[in-house]
């Protein structure tokens, strides 16, 4: 099994995981954050974002990610977010409210912005202003072995 393969798998696991995460804590009666509100919108954000995250990075392959993948990891969770809410809607002492939509789709598209800056500095390995031991090596300099594997150049 390739790197790549393995980090896929854990990937549509923890996405499969953290759906069904949502839906138990969906279908308990009761509001879970009626005496401490600010946990309610700290989990609707944090649950969504783990969501979204994971679910891009089962979507998408390796390298630079395509703008394709990040609308179909939006739609996806967002949709989600929407179905949470409609299923809360038939439990016994819970309802549907649009400022959970609103929170989850915030923590979605935080992830969304924080995937592709991992992404992005992930795909781009050594950025000019950086002389790594490998590229010293190509470059031939005379570098002492004990400095630290990256250093900005001055």
């Amino acid at each position: 099994m390739t790197n790549l393969f393995k980090k896929r798998i854990a990937s549509i696991i923890f996405t499969i995981l953290l759906t069904l995460e949502i839906f138990f804590f969906s279908s308990l009666s009761g509001p879970p954050g009626a005496k401490f509100p600010m946990i309610s919108i700290a989990y609707h954000f944090i649950v969504f974002f783990l969501l979204a995250f994971f679910l891009l990075a089962s979507i998408n392959g390796k390298g630079k990610i395509k703008l394709k993948y990040l609308i179909i990891a939006t739609i996806i969770s967002v949709l989600y977010a929407f179905s949470d809410e409609f299923h809360q809607s038939f439990v016994p002492g819970r309802d549907a409210g649009i400022k959970d939509i609103l929170t989850d789709s915030a923590g979605i598209f935080s992830s969304i912005l924080t995937y592709s800056y991992i992404n992005k500095k992930s795909t781009n390995k050594n950025p000019p202003h950086i002389i790594s031991f490998s590229s010293r090596k190509k470059m031939k300099m005379n570098m002492p072995n004990n400095l630290p594997g990256n250093f900005p150049i001055i």
